[in-house]
């Protein structure tokens, strides 16, 4: 709990690292009575929203609110308000608690790359944050979060445009090939043997790799450990086409 030093209102701030895989609305329930009891008036949630953003473009900030009261306030704040859609998980439900028990509420969406949605990106945490913290009139140190913005947009442009590149030498090497009437064959999902030339895995690479594949296909931050290691090992076009496929397959995924 932080405490106003001008006595204007106190902020309580609640971090879970899992949700209920069940009864949630019972669960905000019970967070929302608790809240009350404590003195809590307003309830705001935090979110991701994914979209088609590039790493490098600045992260805009959704609103949504449960009167308009609240939504009124946030438009000030130069944030896109959400006229449709729905908000996932608890950050939804905890403000459909609020409203049932008669508090206001609002959730601020932060916008991230859809392509790497299960990537942390502190841009739109920072993002979320900037807008909160004039709403609520406060101020707070954003130095730290705003130099972990930076280094992961860096990061994340540098792979997203390996992956362009790569995707559009893929496509253009396709429709050559379909032009002179050869096979198609790049949904193969094991690499091609190496040249001559090519590095060659010992058995505990091949099956290190094989697995961070598996680790990645579950969660996308695994990517980035998978990157490091084919690199690390100098055979990153022997799986060049798994690893443009991986992140292909997961594209349509996601939501606020």
């Amino acid at each position: 709990m932080w405490h106003d030093p001008k006595a204007r209102h106190d902020i309580v701030v609640f971090i879970g690292e899992a949700q209920p895989p069940r009864g949630k609305y019972a669960f905000c329930r019970r967070l929302i009575e608790y809240a009350q009891e404590i003195g809590v008036e307003r309830v705001f949630t935090f979110a991701a929203m994914a979209t088609q953003m590039h790493p490098e473009h600045e992260a805009r900030v959704f609103g949504a609110a449960t009167d308009q009261e609240t939504l009124d306030e946030l438009r000030p704040l130069g944030l896109e308000v959400l006229e449709d859609g729905h908000i996932g998980g608890l950050n939804g439900v905890l403000l459909g608690a609020a409203a049932d028990a008669g508090m206001h509420g609002a959730c601020l969406l932060g916008e991230m790359p859809h392509i790497f949605a299960q990537l942390p990106f502190p841009k739109a945490s920072l993002a979320v944050l900037e807008k909160f913290t004039r709403l609520a009139g406060i101020e707070l140190d954003f130095d730290e979060l705003s130099e972990q913005a930076r280094a992961m947009e860096e990061r994340l442009g540098e792979l997203l445009a390996q992956v362009e590149r790569a995707i559009a030498e893929r496509a253009e090497q396709e429709a050559q090939e379909r032009e002179e009437g050869e096979e198609e064959s790049f949904l193969s999902f094991s690499p091609e043997p190496p040249d001559d030339d090519e590095p060659r895995l010992s058995p505990e690479d091949q099956a290190r790799i094989e697995h961070l594949f598996d680790q990645a296909r579950q969660d996308r931050s695994k990517a980035y450990e998978l990157k490091r290691e084919l690199d690390r090992l100098e055979v990153f076009s022997q799986y060049e086409d798994r690893f443009l496929d991986l992140f292909k397959k997961q594209e349509g995924e996601g939501d606020a």
